[in-house]
């Protein structure tokens, strides 16, 4: 039993090293990349929302203007026929 003990322990030292290794080389810059897409997805996000805004109240501006467009065009017309 002694001797399994011995055979293991440098492998799970080894183990060890090489899982520290792998964190830091590969888990953390995609953890940082994964981290920046949230942050970006988030802007994206609200500019998103803030141009859907934007639109919406030009919807109703718009909506406004070709309302009075059509009523000062229906004067001009009754002006035209009177």
């Amino acid at each position: 039993m002694i001797e399994w003990l011995k055979d293991i322990a440098p492998l799970t030292g080894l183990m060890v090293v090489v899982w520290g290794v792998f964190q830091y080389v590969i888990l953390k810059p995609l953890n940082m990349a994964i981290e920046s897409l949230r942050e970006a997805i988030k802007e994206l996000r609200s500019e998103i929302r803030d141009a859907e805004e934007r639109r919406h109240e030009m919807e109703v501006k718009l909506t406004e203007v070709d309302a009075r467009s059509k009523s000062a065009q229906h004067r001009l017309d009754s002006l035209e026929r009177g």
